[in-house]
């Protein structure tokens, strides 16, 4: 069975946090506000809604879980994960040039490595 989990960031924090994800609206402002609530806690904790990402149930050849907004390097080349809507599946986006793309399956991933996420590194997109 697949895992669905999510990761996001607290504002104002450089650590992430995983489990389920919650979108709740303020009925004062019918704003959105997005909660990541880890597994084995209660309560969920607010993130930055452009730090959130979907586990892809892959992992790298480290052995380190694959979410989305990761960058990936493949033989000498960088790419960025994200779902891709017309193929329905997890894709890895600019690898050997910006139209490239390829979906990602766990043999792909194995021979990846994680160096950074676009959240944390956007110079490396």
């Amino acid at each position: 069975m697949r895992e669905i989990k999510f990761r996001g960031k607290p504002y104002n924090s450089k650590q992430w946090l995983y489990g389920s994800l919650i979108i709740e609206e303020d009925p004062n402002t019918d704003d959105l506000k997005y909660f990541i609530k880890p597994f084995n806690q209660l309560v969920g904790k607010i993130v930055d809604p452009e730090t959130i990402g979907q586990f892809t149930g892959l992992k790298d050849i480290d052995g380190k879980e694959i979410y989305e907004g990761d960058i990936l390097n493949w033989d000498g080349t960088l790419g960025i994960v994200y779902w891709d809507e017309w193929i329905a599946s997890f894709a890895l986006g600019n690898i050997k040039g910006p139209n490239n793309t390829i979906p990602i399956s766990q043999d792909i991933a194995i021979k990846m490595k994680i160096v950074s996420n676009v959240y944390e590194s956007p110079k490396n997109v």
